[in-house]
């Protein structure tokens, strides 16, 4: 399997007698190959999601097949060893290949409702995952005693041997305003995305590209002054 990336589609060249599991058929937005070469079946994700249907594709090569990324999001794959422990975040894997196995653990409820979700899936190797995240992934390695604090949001993976609790940092202002934080500590190291969402920042951002284009319009010489 050969995965490659655009701006807004990722491409994976599935070779003969090998087989690809898309954890988001939806996203699968073209395919080359035999009708009978793709397969749909339901995932066993646990009583906790037994009212909620998720699907998989299998998907049998030689065949070529295009996945879609959402708008501003970024796709990357990562190497999983036989001994890996990392767990991720369902919506973030994309892809993994047959011969791979997945399981799901369960966060604890208070820490499931600030991360906005209850399960977490393992992977165990080795082979090659394609994951989708809010800009590009980062990654940050833990400390034993050292703490590092990751916002809820960006993180996509950690180890699962690593010590997890919500916290945040910083004087009494900056407690109050900032989002709940991972302060985690341990060994090996945590991905995470890039891209926070901030829609305050975003909102200005825009309103400040909109003045910019009424300046370039309306002052002499706006084109040079107000690029």
């Amino acid at each position: 399997m050969t995965p490659s990336d655009t701006s807004a589609l990722a491409k994976l060249d599935i070779e003969r007698n090998a087989s690809v599991h898309v954890l988001h058929p939806k996203q699968i937005a073209a395919f080359r190959g035999a009708s009978s070469q793709r397969k749909d079946r339901l995932l066993a994700l646990g009583d906790m999601y037994r009212k909620k249907k998720w699907l998989e594709s299998v998907v049998e090569g030689p065949a070529e097949l295009w996945i879609g990324l959402p708008r501003g999001f970024s796709y990357s794959t990562l190497e999983i060893g036989t001994e890996s422990s990392l767990l991720f975040l369902f919506r973030n894997v994309l892809h993994y290949p047959a011969g791979m196995t997945m399981s799901t653990t369960w966060l604890p409820v208070r820490k499931a409702l600030a991360a906005g979700d209850l399960m977490r899936v393992r992977f165990a190797g080795p082979g090659t995952i394609g994951l989708v995240s809010s800009g590009p992934l980062v990654e940050v390695e833990l400390h034993p005693t050292e703490p590092a604090f990751v916002d809820v949001r960006s993180l996509v993976a950690f180890p699962k041997e690593c010590s997890l609790r919500l916290a945040v940092y910083g004087n009494s202002l900056a407690s109050q305003h900032m989002p709940y934080q991972w302060q985690m500590t341990g060994t090996g190291s945590a991905l995470v995305q890039s891209c926070v969402p901030n829609a305050r920042l975003e909102a200005e951002t825009d309103h400040d590209s909109f003045f910019r284009r009424v300046l370039r319009e309306i002052v002499p010489f706006g084109g040079v002054l107000f690029k």
